[in-house]
């Protein structure tokens, strides 16, 4: 059953909202240049004294502990970059984050880039599962990988994602296809880790997957809670409970965060 009411001669006031800058930047050892966007926030009620939402005319400042380093705004790509020869990210050191606008109060953010992951994985197997409501040749497969991680931290953060290599050599995107790993790609270890996750996929031929390439992410405790939360996002439902995206940026929203990647991959047997 459902109720519909309205009511005609309502006058409502919807306030102006101020926005709120919001950044995300992701710092990494192993990246080529270092990006970071930079827009307005958008009011529920999306009334907003700014036209544009991408603020092209802040001052980005990114300092290593010893200089600081500008960041240059490039129109094509509506960001903010500069290039790791010039700004050079090195693990274990701490970085911060000021942003000048005369539109706002100026934004701080830090972060203290992770070291990288120390790990081994080996291949252990598969099971498949046919599902009658699917396809004759339509098969769900799980791929189970085993994860040993040493930690010199009592806590660390990872992000894990997977690919399965269909390719004949040529490389390219469509010689990959996705995996869902389980546990999910976000985790938490409290110590060393010694596990087993496997990934999903539903394929007509598993024979195609040659290889399973797995990213392991050493990520600090920002990166972890910013993605835990997108992760964990329903949709738009409006018997849900709201998504609370996790900033760690004073004055502002968004994340200056930091990971520290790991490519492998093992053969399927």
């Amino acid at each position: 059953m459902s109720v519909v009411a309205c009511e005609k001669d309502s006058v409502v006031e919807v306030p102006v909202t101020n926005p709120e800058l919001v950044t995300a930047c992701f710092l990494s050892p192993s990246a080529d240049e270092t990006t970071l966007r930079l827009l307005w926030s958008a009011p529920i009620f999306h009334t907003t004294v700014h036209d544009n939402p991408e603020e092209e005319d802040a001052k980005v400042y990114i300092n290593d502990g010893v200089n600081s380093y500008q960041m240059m705004y490039n129109h094509s790509r509506q960001l903010y970059a500069i290039n790791n020869n010039n700004l050079k990210i090195v693990e274990g050191k701490k970085y911060s984050l000021k942003v000048e606008s005369s539109k706002s109060k100026t934004l701080y953010a830090e972060t203290i880039i992770p070291k990288k992951p120390v790990y081994s994985i080996s291949f252990t197997g598969y099971d498949s599962l046919h599902s009658p409501y699917d396809s004759p040749a339509m098969y769900t497969y799980k791929y189970y990988v085993k994860l040993n991680i040493t930690n010199a931290e009592s806590t660390a953060y990872y992000r894990v994602n997977c690919w399965g290599f269909v390719g004949g050599g040529a490389f390219g995107m469509s010689d990959y296809i996705s995996l869902y790993p389980n546990p999910k790609e976000n985790m938490i270890i409290h110590g060393n880790y010694s596990g087993t996750i496997f990934m999903i996929r539903s394929w007509q031929d598993m024979s195609r997957i040659k290889r399973i390439i797995v990213s392991l992410q050493k990520v600090d405790e920002t990166y972890y809670r910013y993605h835990h939360a997108l992760e964990n996002y329903q949709g738009i439902d409006l018997f849900s409970e709201p998504t609370l995206v996790y900033s760690n940026v004073d004055n502002g929203l968004g994340v200056f965060c930091s990971y520290n990647p790991i490519l492998d991959s093992v053969i399927v047997k």
